[in-house]
């Protein structure tokens, strides 16, 4: 079982990454590379789409 610093710590790295993605004027997308669906996306390539975060977490590149 893990500790709760092991818990907090990941957490922590987390909320850092999503800082870093979000706050980066590149768009990022993280694609499944079988299903060509998003798996993540940054606000940048949210913006640049014209789609929400959570309406591109549904799709694939190919929809």
């Amino acid at each position: 079982m893990h500790s709760t610093t092991e818990y907090q710590q990941a957490e922590t790295k987390l909320k850092l990454f999503r800082a870093l993605l979000d706050n980066s004027s590149d768009t990022i997308e993280v694609l499944d590379p079988v299903t060509l669906r998003f798996l993540d996306i940054n606000t940048t390539g949210c913006l640049a789409l014209g789609y929400t975060r959570e309406e591109l977490l549904s799709m694939s590149i190919t929809t």
